[in-house]
């Protein structure tokens, strides 16, 4: 009796055993304050509606839900998460017993002198096989498929997150280059104008020859830079196409822009470092890699463990059709086995390394990826700062080149300067207006590039969801995801169709985070 009850508190002891170490969330140093923020303070209160709403832009929105829709990067993403999902699923099967059955029919007809006499036999087997996992080798694959259909979920936040931040870089390339050519295209007939005034001055002698061939070079040379404008639009163009999964020429509501895009007239809110790193889902993403590479260090340990199985067979046997099935001979066993690897050359050992080597360089690239993400913020705050100021600085430059133009035409055609200070300062304009609208798109992609490296709003309620949850649903109908989501909050005005977004959430597996290297995670309790 003594002896079976310790056999008992053997097995309850070890069935709560996990081969290899568990895992343990490292930590993420940051600061408290952005060192390009200019002394203002970081707030968390920050909005979950999306973040291209800041822009202000009813075109740039509308391309948004056509993106989201249709983006062929985003449905791949959404394909991994039913990969992943299946892989959680075969990982659960795997603890469970698996059953087999087995029915056979054979008729013969041999032969006893001169007798032929006719024979059938039917057989039916049932069998039934178990791994007890008693020493955590399947557990720790299933700790390795969660985790890597969390990752799985983050990867399709970071994919929408970069499909966004894309969208929106190449629409202010296209205004950009819309407002740009527009600049030239004012340039050309104002100085179109003066060329044709030089010619009449010419026929009454007061103009030379030299100064309507100036002014001709002049027109042809401003001409000539609209040509790569052009190309920069239509690259802007096909780009935007692309990344909303349409054909060449399938956004010809593009064709109606023809103004630039103004900087928004918003307040900086920043989210804190720390916050930083919550809401990046590229930071989260290699956090959940790193768990899944650890839990894989307990399968290959417990690759050296031995392996239990149970198996029982049920079986029923009929050589008289007449019989009924089970009124015939049967059969059944029980038994277990127990599999203990003995020689392999060092070959699980040599897995053990490899497995411990992916812990060691997924760690590092978990660091490196939240050095990046801080580093990228603080690069996009000095862009904005500096951008913003350089754009304040061409508005006033773009308001003395027009002073100088006016003032240097009027004393030619007063007789009291030379024409070619009239072809200096209508140079000099076009490039501050040049300048200037360049500016104001270099402020807009600066907080679009604010945005994206703070992490944007790209999450989910629920990023780990359980077999009760419901099916995942196809982001191709933006009205159903949209109800199924309940109704998204909206800070700003909300654009004329609803948008597919996913409202903000805190990720647990980042922000409790408490180990500092790769001891911590490797030091936990380390199996059987």
């Amino acid at each position: 009796m003594m002896q079976r009850l310790a056999v008992l508190i053997f097995l309850a002891l070890i069935s709560g055993c996990a081969a290899g170490p568990n895992y343990h969330k490292p930590d993420l140093p940051a600061g408290q304050v952005w060192v390009e923020a200019g002394g203002q303070e970081p707030s968390d209160a920050l909005s979950d509606t999306p973040w291209w709403l800041i822009l202000g832009d009813d075109r740039l929105n509308a391309l948004m839900d056509k993106a989201l829709a249709g983006n062929l990067n985003v449905q791949v993403a959404l394909a991994r998460i039913k990969e992943a999902q299946a892989g959680q699923g075969g990982a659960v099967a795997q603890l469970l017993p698996n059953s087999s059955g087995q029915l056979a029919l054979d008729r013969a007809n041999p032969s006893t002198g001169y007798h032929f006499l006719d024979q059938n036999q039917l057989q039916a087997d049932l069998n039934i096989t178990w791994e007890i996992d008693l020493l955590g080798g399947n557990r720790r694959e299933l700790e390795a498929r969660t985790a890597e259909k969390d990752a799985a979920y983050l990867n399709r936040d970071a994919v929408l997150l970069g499909m966004t931040v894309e969208v929106a870089r190449a629409y202010v390339q296209l205004r950009n280059a819309v407002a740009q050519i527009k600049v030239i295209q004012t340039n050309i007939a104002t100085q179109s104008d003066m060329l044709h005034l030089t010619t009449l001055r010419k026929q009454f002698g007061l103009s030379s020859a030299l100064d309507v061939a100036q002014a001709a070079g002049q027109v042809s040379a401003t001409q000539a830079e609209l040509h790569p404008l052009l190309t920069l639009r239509a690259q802007a163009r096909h780009r935007l196409e692309v990344l909303l999964g349409g054909l060449p020429g399938s956004l010809p509501e593009l064709d109606a822009i023809d103004t630039a895009m103004e900087p928004p007239q918003a307040k900086l809110v920043l989210a804190s470092p720390g916050s930083v790193l919550v809401r990046r889902p590229d930071v989260a993403l290699a956090e959940r890699q790193l768990a899944a590479t650890v839990a894989r260090q307990g399968v290959s340990r417990a690759a050296l463990l031995p392996r239990f199985s149970l198996a029982a067979m049920l079986g029923t046997l009929s050589a008289n059709p007449d019989n009924e099935l089970f009124m015939s001979g049967q059969a059944f066993s029980v038994g277990g086995s127990v599999l203990q690897p003995l020689i392999d050359f060092g070959r699980i050992k040599a897995q053990i390394r490899a497995s411990d080597a992916r812990a060691e360089a997924q760690l590092a690239n978990l660091k490196q990826c939240a050095l990046t993400a801080l580093s990228e913020v603080e690069t996009a705050l000095a862009m904005y700062f500096n951008s913003e100021n350089r754009r304040k600085d061409l508005i006033d430059t773009e308001a003395k080149a027009e002073e100088t133009l006016r003032l240097s035409r009027k004393l030619f055609l007063d007789g009291l300067g030379p024409f070619l200070n009239v072809l200096d300062a209508q140079r000099g304009l076009l490039r501050a207006q040049l300048a200037r609208t360049d500016a104001d798109a270099t402020v807009v992609r600066a907080i679009v590039d604010l945005q994206s490296a703070m992490g944007g709003s790209t999450f989910v309620e629920k990023p780990l969801p359980d077999k009760n949850d419901p099916p995942l649903i196809d982001i191709s109908a933006p009205g159903k995801l949209h109800s199924a989501l309940g109704g998204l909050p909206f800070a700003g005005k909300a654009p004329a169709s609803p948008l597919v977004w996913f409202p903000q959430r805190e990720y647990a597996g980042v922000r409790d985070l408490d180990a500092t290297a790769l001891t911590a995670i490797t030091g936990g309790n380390a199996g059987a």
